[in-house]
């Protein structure tokens, strides 16, 4: 059974990778809730949503007590790097600066031991190992096998 889980995501730092690796992992039983495409709240008016994803994009998300929270961030450079070009901001200088400062705050805010982080750089160098630990997170056990196949598949295509 997965826990309740909000998995906090600085953007572009590889969430749609792992929640394509879960789905596949999971299948039915992980309902995901995409907080800015779904109903915005914490928690999802879905009740069976088990899985929820936010940016904290305002640094005032307040997390459920009784509920898990995975991390994932990437290296600042790639990161805004990578949110520059989904981006129509013109003025480079300007938007490294102002996403540079979100960035150590959000880190600042996240970066905790009491949460399970996730770094992109981790699970590019180790998916199979990361993929493993987060599904152990979410519920405790996993198939090695499974996850095993799960990531390389989703590693072809992405």
């Amino acid at each position: 059974m997965i826990r309740k889980t909000i998995f906090v995501t600085y953007p572009r730092s590889g969430h749609h990778w792992l929640m394509r690796c879960l789905q596949d992992y999971y299948g039915e039983e992980m309902v995901y809730c995409e907080h800015y495409t779904c109903c915005q709240t914490i928690p999802c008016a879905k009740q069976e949503a088990n899985i929820l994803k936010n940016h904290d994009f305002t640094l005032d998300l307040v997390i459920p007590e009784d509920w898990n929270v995975i991390v994932q961030y990437r290296n600042p450079q790639d990161a805004i790097s990578s949110l520059y070009k989904v981006s129509k901001e013109k003025d480079y200088i300007k938007f490294i600066y102002d996403n540079l400062n979100w960035y150590y705050e959000w880190m600042r805010k996240w970066n905790k031991k009491k949460y399970f982080i996730v770094d992109y750089e981790s699970r590019i160098a180790n998916p199979i190992y990361t993929l493993n630990n987060v599904i152990l997170n979410l519920s405790g056990e996993s198939d090695l096998e499974k996850v095993k196949m799960v990531s390389y598949i989703n590693n072809q295509i992405h």
